[in-house]
């Protein structure tokens, strides 16, 4: 304990002693405040370099994840494509079915022509597919009893070409 006398003052009595602890827990104090200043600009610091998004709100993971649910329409921590995508698989396939005149295939036929065109589905997998893809929203599919075939709205959005027409060289040897 710290204990201030004047040179001329009388011996330290309990009033002495009082003011001195006061002076010692007020430097405690000021210690003390120092410790949480420097901890508070610590925090600040870091804060300040958190990534934010416009309006200078911090992105958080829940923020960020009712951001991508706005921006994909999909609810938040959700995966996979957004609705209406189609994997480049399913389009190659869909593509070569519109290509081969769009006629109505079953599923096995279907993975027949998968594996055509470098892709190995199970028939299984392939009548799974088609079902969803003819009773989702977009309709992508339309189903003739078994069979299927690219639906108009398919062929639209996905930009898939029906066959070009033959240019077969006339058998008189004309060009």
């Amino acid at each position: 304990m710290i204990v201030h006398m004047e040179p001329e003052s009388h011996p330290p009595d309990q009033l002495d002693l009082e003011i001195s602890a006061a002076r010692e827990a007020v430097a405690d104090m000021q210690r003390e405040l120092q410790t949480r200043q420097i901890t508070l600009s610590a925090l600040e610091r870091a804060a300040a370099l958190r990534p934010r998004a416009a309006g200078n709100v911090p992105l958080n993971s829940t923020i960020s994840a009712i951001a991508r649910s706005v921006a994909t329409g999909r609810a938040p921590g959700t995966r996979g494509k957004a609705p209406g995508t189609i994997s480049g698989q399913w389009r190659s396939i869909m593509a070569a079915m519109v290509k081969g005149g769009n006629q109505p295939l079953t599923p096995e036929l279907v993975a027949v022509l998968a594996d055509a065109n470098g892709y190995r589905l199970e028939v299984k997998a392939v009548r799974d597919w088609l079902r969803r893809a003819a009773a989702s929203e977009h309709r992508f599919i339309e189903r003739e009893g078994d069979a299927c075939r690219v639906s108009a709205a398919a062929i639209e959005r996905f930009h898939f070409q029906t066959a070009a027409p033959s240019r077969e060289v006339p058998s008189d040897g004309a060009a």
